[in-house]
């Protein structure tokens, strides 16, 4: 998510709870009978909700419009890495083949000399034998 949308979204947060928390002390700290006071306290908390809510919409719409904007951004720098990876796939096949034939050529020539060790491996080992 954008930096500026958790921005938002973390500034909504934090105003809504700072102002339930500032309703609720100072009702709860207001010279008022119990009933009365759970009255506002109830009143406040529904008006505090709703505000929270319009906060929070608002917020995702000014999500939605920042996605909107990113979009053809996200689009035109895919248009122009595409053709660059393409690239770099068509030149990277020849170097492929040549590095797996060179590497089958040394393999090649490592079980000839293997092959030619064990011969005169067997070779010196008869030899004193006879």
């Amino acid at each position: 998510m954008c930096e500026h949308c958790e921005h938002n979204k973390s500034f909504v947060a934090g105003a809504v709870a700072g102002a339930a928390l500032g309703a609720i002390l100072g009702i709860l700290f207001a010279p008022e009978s119990g009933e009365k006071t759970r009255k506002k306290l109830k009143e406040k908390s529904e008006e505090y909700t709703e505000k929270g809510k319009e906060k929070m919409e608002d917020a995702r719409e000014s999500f939605e419009e920042v996605k909107e904007k990113v979009r053809p951004m996200l689009k035109e720098v895919e248009s122009k890495i595409r053709p660059v990876l393409e690239k770099l796939e068509d030149e990277a096949d020849p170097l492929k083949n040549e590095f797996k034939e060179k590497i089958d050529n040394l393999t090649e020539e490592f079980e000839k000399k293997v092959k030619e060790g064990k011969q005169s491996l067997k070779k010196n080992l008869f030899k004193g034998t006879n």
